[in-house]
């Protein structure tokens, strides 16, 4: 049985032709994973103290929607 990554591999090297693209492992997508998700949480605590300083220390509406907790 085949995963989504032999899949995708696979499927690079039919139809990839001059573009060459490598094939991906599961470290390289689970490492791409990890800071992509870093990068969201700090932008999304950054967002969140942008929220403070202008309710609580500026005394201005936010006018922006935050999400939730996001589960991982």
């Amino acid at each position: 049985m085949h995963d989504s990554i032999d899949v995708a591999n696979d499927f690079f090297v039919r139809e990839a032709g001059e573009w060459a693209i490598a094939p991906v492992t599961r470290q390289e997508i689970t490492s791409y994973y990890r800071e992509d998700a870093m990068i969201w949480r700090v932008y999304l605590g950054l967002r969140r103290l942008d929220r403070v300083i202008h309710t609580y220390i500026l005394h201005k509406p936010y006018v922006y929607i935050l999400p939730g907790r996001i589960r991982r």
